[in-house]
């Protein structure tokens, strides 16, 4: 099945679009109007983390956009438009992955790197009907953002160094003996990619609603059941930008009735100013609940393109264990080159977290990169 999945978009491409061009860029189009359109990106980051003992410091993929590469085909048919889609990460070592124990090989990519192989027809009246490996309703329901700064200040803080371990006061082991990682103390309970089937809405008055159904496909040790449900709406309003979302996701556990039901929403605001603010709150059953807000500024300070900066904060409650408390203080600035399709960006997180039954030292986190696209 995996090898049908990936040579039936190439033999498509191949055929449909042979030769030229359509202009600049990697896009090439058919004689019936059908185009392929080819995008990727590079993203190499340095981070440094300090546990309040030790400090780290390692090179690898930024995970919260990693490096990856892909393909559209899009071709339109009696007024509607068959899409397809292929994605995969490049399966270098992701910042998110590193941790106090060390890190795993610089370059390993596996089948759970694949992020997209989705098939889908959109149409103008009935909506959009989606099936194969792809995003569900939920994913991206937690971020909506509209600083620029995502690469380093974001609601998915363990991206930039979810692997570390927060070490107890008085825990001089070089590993600290917690067990308990950045990822665990602040989950953002965001939606993720499943083989699914989904369906969206047209857009009436800037309000969608979808629903999805999927597996996980991509590992052999999950066989529970994902299904969601998710409103989002967009617009523009006296030059102001506005989106947001709401979503109920639920993982039915295989042979269990200890299914998971979540729910998480967001909403930003983009002023004509360049002053924008996001914010975001999630809760899951039985794995605690977070609130988070972010304000920034975009601004063209440069010839060489926009200059964003945001500051935010993340709190969690129970995210652990009953009745502890977690939180993040973050920086971010990110600074578009336009003529090399670049984003250079530099960012800092302070972290706290608190139990019933100990102190934990404060830590840190600087991360240093850019991402370039293609």
């Amino acid at each position: 099945m995996t090898k049908v999945l990936f040579r039936f978009p190439i033999v498509v491409a191949l055929a449909a679009f042979p030769a030229v061009p359509a202009g600049a860029g990697p896009t090439y189009e058919n004689a019936s109007g059908g185009t392929f359109t080819f995008y990727g990106h590079l993203n190499p980051a340095y981070v440094n983390f300090d546990d309040g003992q030790e400090s780290f410091g390692e090179i690898g993929d930024n995970s919260r956009s990693s490096s990856r590469f892909g393909f559209w085909i899009r071709q339109p048919y009696n007024g509607n438009q068959f899409r397809f889609r292929f994605e995969t990460a490049l399966g270098f070592n992701g910042t998110s992955s590193f941790s106090q124990d060390g890190r795993g090989p610089g370059y390993d990519w596996t089948r759970s790197d694949l992020r997209h192989i989705d098939f889908s027809l959109v149409t103008e009246r009935a909506g959009t009907f989606s099936a194969g490996q792809g995003s569900m309703v939920g994913d991206g329901i937690a971020e909506f953002d509209l600083s620029g700064t995502g690469l380093v200040t974001e609601v998915a803080v363990v991206d930039i160094a979810g692997g570390y371990k927060l070490r107890r006061v008085g825990d001089t082991a070089t590993v600290p003996t917690s067990g308990i990682e950045i990822s665990d103390a602040f989950d953002n309970f965001d939606g993720s990619r499943r083989g699914r089937v989904r369906y969206d809405s047209p857009s009436f008055a800037g309000f969608k609603v979808g629903a999805s159904w999927g597996r996980n496909i991509l590992s052999s040790s999950d066989d529970d059941t994902y299904y969601d449900f998710g409103i989002t709406y967009e617009s523009e309003f006296n030059g102001a930008q506005l989106e947001g979302g709401i979503a109920y996701q639920v993982r039915d556990r295989d042979g269990t009735d200890d299914n998971t039901e979540t729910v998480v929403a967001s909403g930003a605001v983009l002023l004509p100013s360049g002053l924008n603010v996001a914010v975001s709150l999630g809760t899951e059953q039985d794995e605690g609940t977070y609130y988070y807000g972010k304000i920034g500024y975009k601004a063209d300070w440069l010839a060489i393109g926009t200059t964003a900066v945001a500051v935010d904060y993340y709190m969690g409650d129970d995210m652990v264990s009953d009745g502890d408390s977690s939180a993040a203080v973050g920086l971010g600035l990110v600074q578009k080159i336009d003529d090399l399709n670049l984003e250079a960006y530099l960012g800092y997180y302070h972290y706290s977290y608190e139990d019933t039954t100990s102190d934990f030292e404060d830590a840190s986190s600087i991360i240093v990169g850019a991402r370039w696209r293609f």
